[in-house]
């Protein structure tokens, strides 16, 4: 009498692409776009901290003590992410873009440029 529905077929999914790169390697270049924006995010607070103490209130210790801080997180992972940087280019089979790269290391690179800029200025 009614005929027998049939159920319906769902399309046969294709694997996603993948880039061709090991896991590891991308583990690793994940590691450097993670600590080039976390360096980022403290030079910025760095730079606000410091405009705070310089233009709003030139007594805040407490933020002078923050900027200071921030600097320094920013340079140990400017370091970090400069040796990640040099490692990611080396073992990428497809090298990332060259945008990013320097970006990279300009990132990498401000802070310890701020450190050796304070330290001459106070000599």
């Amino acid at each position: 009498m009614f005929p027998m529905s049939k159920r319906k077929q769902r399309p046969k999914q294709t694997p996603s692409p993948t880039s061709g790169e090991s896991q590891s390697v991308e583990m690793l270049t994940v590691g450097w776009m993670l600590s080039l924006i976390t360096g980022l995010l403290c030079e910025i607070g760095f730079v606000l901290a410091r405009a705070y103490v310089l233009f709003v209130d030139p007594t805040a210790g407490r933020m002078e003590v923050l900027a200071s801080m921030l600097l320094f997180a920013a340079a140990v992972l400017g370091l970090f992410s400069l040796a990640l940087c040099a490692v990611v280019v080396k073992l990428r089979k497809a090298p990332p873009p060259r945008g990013i790269v320097v970006f990279g290391i300009v990132i990498g690179a401000a802070p310890l440029a701020a450190l050796l800029i304070g330290s001459l200025r106070q000599v």
